[in-house]
């Protein structure tokens, strides 16, 4: 049985290209507690608590909330994006971990989070690894994704409110993400002790629920990575 620990904490100035009187600041601070126990040889089980707190400027210097429509065109006018200044959010994982076969184990995990801006989330990821030689791993995911809005995120604001927001990533919507991963990990490479190659490629789906300008959007990941250990 393990118990592990995390702090963090940061200080960001956020500025506005071209604007040198925009400057506001964000600071937060973050914790979580990490519970892992070894079920068996060949099970793992693990739960984590995640806290963290924002305050300060949450939005973004770019965009601008139409007021008396959906559209920009069409609106009456238009005024600065607006966030509350505090936010705390919580998440709570639950994680299992099984070696299924010789050369393959699986992952599930679910997480769920809620903040004090009214938004609630539910994520599902399910991974599996084979362990094709010594060096190398195939990895294939699936996550699943659910949330609901923020208070104050409307589709559409008829008149000024105190907080408004054009944020789309704060509406509602279900996301779909899911893709293999080939990584190569070796020792002993040139000057280092330890060195790892990966590459993936992912599609992702996203359905909004309640934002006008996009119902959804797709597309494919395609990342790689070296991590080198001296």
């Amino acid at each position: 049985f393990t118990v592990a620990l995390g702090l963090s904490v940061r200080w960001d100035e956020v500025g506005r290209v071209n604007d040198e009187f925009f400057k506001e600041n964000l600071t937060g601070v973050a914790a979580n507690i990490t519970l892992t126990q070894l079920i068996s040889p060949r099970w793992i089980g693990q739960f984590i608590y995640s806290l963290e707190y924002l305050d300060g400027y949450q939005a973004s210097p770019y965009r601008f909330v139409p007021v008396g429509s959906e559209f920009t065109v069409d609106a009456d006018f238009s005024v600065p994006e607006t966030h509350p200044s505090q936010r705390f959010r919580n998440a709570f994982t639950g994680r299992l971990k099984e070696n299924v076969a010789e050369d393959w184990y699986l992952e599930q995990s679910l997480r769920l989070y809620f903040d004090s801006w009214g938004m609630a989330a539910q994520t599902i990821l399910l991974q599996g690894y084979w362990q094709v030689s010594l060096p190398v791993t195939l990895r294939f995911r699936y996550r699943f994704h659910n949330q609901s809005n923020a208070d104050f995120y409307r589709e559409s604001y008829d008149t000024l409110q105190e907080y408004m927001s054009r944020d789309r990533e704060i509406g509602t919507l279900q996301s779909h993400l899911l893709g293999p991963q080939f990584l190569y990990r070796t020792e002993g490479f040139w000057i280092f002790d330890e060195a790892s190659f990966d590459v993936k490629v992912e599609y992702f789906y996203i359905n909004y629920e309640d934002y006008a300008l996009l119902e959804n959007k797709e597309g494919l990941l395609i990342g790689s990575g070296v991590h080198l250990y001296y």
